[in-house]
């Protein structure tokens, strides 16, 4: 994926115009080599510049050394691919990168083909916004696509696959014959990276399918599939220990609950708690909750949406005060603790430390309700969790009823799933809604209210991704 510099972008606006109609007057193609110098020595610099000033000075040198590799006009769709980082080093470079693969992707040929889908997703990444549904349309047609895929220069079509869940049903009709097709891109010879790019294409079919058996059985063979690769490509990597822990995580999510279709209607995954602001609840599991409604929100305290949440779930706790419900904050070892007003507390192997700041936390943010700390990741695969907050409702029997809430939905609409869990256990409801059951609805059709958890600032909604 493209990493952008995230220091000067608009300071070095005319440094890249300069570079890069310097390097349009040369006329050679540039050799593999030279590419891939320039992308080392780019890496180099990424990794070493802590300034403004020391990042122009050594992209004026590293321009001036590699004008070859870096003339757009002589680069082929492949090149670009392989460069993307470097051409996401200014935003100007981005656009004439964006514009060379225009011009590279109307062959039906695997150059094409890598071009319109490199196009689409650099189109993506500079203008921060989803992948163009209709050019998605038109990559899944390409006569070309298979062996673009197997170049290895295309995997970022499964990444923006990934993003059907954005989408509304209605607009993924007419691709979604095509995606469920596509599980014979998926092959136990791919590498690393397609191997773990892939994982996009599950959740692409996750979101086009429905619930009827046959789209089960669809959903299950792609998720079979994927984990056969990572499987098979997690087999040759021993020696590379950032992918194997990729590939590591990536196996471990593709098997779990949620992948297999096995968690909403059955029983939760347990979580064991290391610590927690209850001392009653340090060294417990949440299977020792049964005979209880468990409510769990997965969060961090660097999760901005999961911070503006908290008002919404206090009004959630002490409308169910008293009761048998249960609310749980989650949250995992970060190796840093987000404070506003110190910033960023480093606690990397220091847990006791991580605690301390927590428990304080708790205290000023006046969260009434116990945090945990698991010891699953917060971004646990087994509830399919890959952006928080991100709020789970367990029955009174310990099955998942609920998944992928936001904590700042409507108190209403959270009672509603809350009260019948209660009510089928032979649970005490809260006393407002037993007398809310024993009137009828206000004239405007409101029949249950609360001022905190009905407020919604904007900004609430969202998620926080790792």
């Amino acid at each position: 994926m493209p990493r952008s510099m995230t220091i000067g972008h608009s300071i070095l606006a005319s440094l890249g115009v300069a570079a890069l109609s310097a390097a349009g007057a040369l006329g050679a193609p540039p050799t593999d080599e030279q590419v891939e110098a320039a992308i080392d020595a780019y890496d180099t610099i990424r990794a070493e510049v802590t300034s403004m000033e020391q990042y122009e000075e050594r992209l004026a040198a590293f321009e001036a050394e590699h004008a070859e590799a870096l003339d757009l006009s002589q680069l082929d769709a492949a090149m670009i691919e392989r460069m993307s980082p470097v051409m996401f080093s200014t935003p100007e470079r981005a656009q004439g990168a964006i514009a060379r693969m225009g011009e590279l992707e109307h062959p039906q040929t695997v150059d094409g083909a890598v071009a319109l889908i490199n196009g689409t997703f650099f189109t993506m990444m500079a203008n921060r916004q989803l992948p163009d549904l209709s050019r998605l349309k038109i990559i899944t047609a390409h006569p070309a696509l298979d062996e673009a895929i197997k170049s290895g220069n295309a995997e970022v079509f499964f990444t923006m696959l990934g993003y059907m869940g954005q989408y509304r049903p209605a607009e993924l009709r007419e691709i979604r014959d095509r995606v469920v097709l596509m599980d014979r891109l998926v092959s136990d010879d791919m590498d690393a990276q397609n191997a773990l790019a892939a994982t996009g294409l599950f959740d692409a079919v996750s979101a086009i399918l429905t619930d009827t058996e046959e789209d089960r059985a669809i959903q299950e063979r792609f998720r079979a599939s994927i984990a056969s690769a990572l499987r098979s490509a997690r087999a040759g990597v021993d020696d590379d220990l950032e992918i194997a822990a990729a590939l590591d995580d990536a196996i471990t999510r593709t098997d779990g609950a949620f992948a297999r279709g096995q968690l909403v209607g059955y029983p939760a995954p347990d979580l064991d708690f290391t610590w927690s602001s209850d001392p009653s609840l340090a060294n417990t599991r949440l299977s020792d909750l049964h005979g209880k409604v468990v409510v769990l929100d997965f969060w961090a305290t660097w999760c901005g949406p999961c911070l503006a949440s908290i008002p919404n779930i206090r009004s959630l706790v002490s409308y169910y005060q008293g009761t048998d419900v249960v609310v749980l904050g989650v949250t995992s070892l970060q190796g840093f603790h987000a404070d506003q007003a110190q910033g960023r507390i480093e606690t990397e192997g220091d847990p006791d430390r991580e605690y301390e700041l927590m428990s304080a936390f708790v205290k000023e943010r006046n969260m009434t309700w116990p945090v945990v700390f698991s010891e699953q990741d917060v971004f646990n695969p087994e509830y399919g969790i890959d952006g928080i907050p991100h709020m789970v409702i367990i029955d009174a029997e310990g099955k998942v009823r609920h998944r992928a809430l936001h904590p700042a939905t409507d108190l209403n609409e959270k009672i509603a799933m809350i009260d019948p869990l209660l009510v089928e256990a032979g649970l005490e409801l809260p006393e407002i809604s037993k007398s809310a059951a024993n009137e009828s609805p206000d004239e405007d059709g409101q029949d249950r209210s609360d001022d905190e958890g009905d407020s919604q600032e904007d900004g609430h909604e969202g998620h926080d991704h790792p």
